[in-house]
């Protein structure tokens, strides 16, 4: 990517409004919002796992943050280049996830995304991510079931 955002400026604040909406629907547990930010053919690579669809993310997420009784994710840094109805994105993020009933059981990282998006009639959806990892620090296992 370029490095300068492409496209008009209303269209690149509403790029950047889909990608704020995932941080914003995982931390306050929103599924039904987090479903509004995937396409239904949604593929995604985070390293530690994949997930094919929109439903099979949802659950994925769910599923991840159930044991978890805070989470943050501070998403920044947007690069966004649009092309008609398609959209390529980079940002930044860091996310923090705390264990429910142990507050020092803390799990943090640092990461970039590499999204592309398409417009629909309900709005921008992302139907590719990529997560490039950088950083971790603290204990996964915060992200897993008691005993798991």
């Amino acid at each position: 990517m370029s490095g300068d955002s492409g496209g008009d400026a209303a269209d690149v604040l509403a790029v950047m409004g889909t990608l704020n909406r995932y941080a914003w629907a995982l931390d306050t547990r929103d599924w039904e919002g987090l479903r509004e930010v995937f396409a239904a053919d949604l593929r995604a690579d985070y390293g530690a796992f994949r997930v094919e669809g929109v439903e099979e993310m949802v659950r994925r997420m769910r599923d991840s943050h159930a044991h978890v009784d805070a989470t943050q994710h501070l998403i920044g840094g947007h690069d966004v280049v649009v092309d008609g109805d398609t959209a390529r994105t980079r940002c930044q993020v860091v996310a923090t996830l705390r264990r429910a009933g142990r507050p020092s059981l803390i799990y943090r990282t640092g990461a970039w995304y590499a999204d592309e998006l398409v417009r629909t009639p309900a709005g921008w959806r992302i139907t590719t991510r990529t997560a490039h990892g950088l950083w971790q620090e603290g204990d996964r296992a915060v992200v897993r079931p008691p005993g798991g």
